[in-house]
């Protein structure tokens, strides 16, 4: 019941996000009925409601209320680790925003960190109650065990890097360890920087999504494991990105006159 409700949010969030009706249902179709959400809800996958959160931060920003935006995001984060590589992307278009509104860099730091405050804030209060209940537990779980640490740890599997170099005997057991957190900084460490640079030269919703679901599918792709239901995240930001290029190529500029207004400064 719970994930029919997700799912549900997901499908009003994507319709409404579009201020244009002519791409509505198209972002209906791409973020909701595409066929790996469809898994994800079929198989019961914590999936549905990271997207969930994470398709609400992207129509809260539209809307340019960054305070419940970083409260979703922080919600977000907390429920699943995929969605890590999207936040910058999200943080720095509200920056790059803040600056193309001719605010100086350090009122626009200022503004920027005011304004997200929920995200550690919030992101903390969810973990840290874990940490301080059972800390050799929690690590074990959301941080030993998919990155091989453990003799229990989740085997190399899926679409990705892993199993080919694993096929090669690097590692020589699905359960060894092996250093795909290096070869993550060394392959998606550059890609950051560049898609960092390409938003900040061209600041958009559009672009920031784009860039969060290429940064995302290059991460997962030199990841340990590399499930087919991680793409859910990956073709919900993409279909955003897309439909908001078509939509509106420029910066919005109903969120332009809202950070210029006093309550941002």
């Amino acid at each position: 019941f719970t994930h029919l409700l997700a799912y549900g949010l997901i499908c009003i969030l994507a319709y409404t996000l579009p201020r244009l009706p002519a791409w509505r249902l198209i972002a209906l179709e791409a973020v909701a009925l595409n066929p790996w959400q469809i898994f994800s809800l079929a198989y019961g996958t914590s999936d549905t409601f990271a997207l969930a959160l994470v398709v609400l931060a992207v129509w809260l920003i539209s809307r340019g209320r960054p305070v419940a935006a970083a409260v979703a995001v922080a919600l977000a984060s907390a429920s699943k680790q995929t969605v890590w590589p999207a936040v910058p992307f999200l943080v720095g278009y509200w920056y790059c925003h803040l600056r193309g509104a001719s605010q100086p860099v350090p009122r626009a730091v200022r503004t920027c960190l005011r304004q997200w405050w929920p995200l550690p804030v919030v992101f903390s209060a969810v973990v840290v109650p874990f940490l301080l209940w059972d800390a050799p537990a929690y690590l074990d779980d959301t941080y030993r065990y998919p990155m091989g640490l453990l003799p229990s740890s989740y085997p190399i599997s899926g679409y990705g890097l892993s199993p080919l170099l694993q096929s090669f005997g690097l590692p020589p057991s699905p359960r060894a360890y092996f250093p795909y957190g290096l070869l993550q900084l060394l392959i998606a460490g550059p890609l950051l920087v560049v898609l960092m640079r390409w938003l900040s030269r061209g600041p958009s919703l559009a672009r920031a999504c784009a860039s969060a679901g290429v940064f995302l599918l290059t991460s997962l792709w030199a990841a340990r494991f590399f499930s087919e239901n991680y793409l859910t995240l990956v073709v919900a930001l993409l279909a955003v990105g897309y439909v908001l290029s078509q939509e509106n190529p420029k910066p919005q500029d109903q969120i332009l006159k809202q950070i210029q207004s006093p309550k941002f400064q």
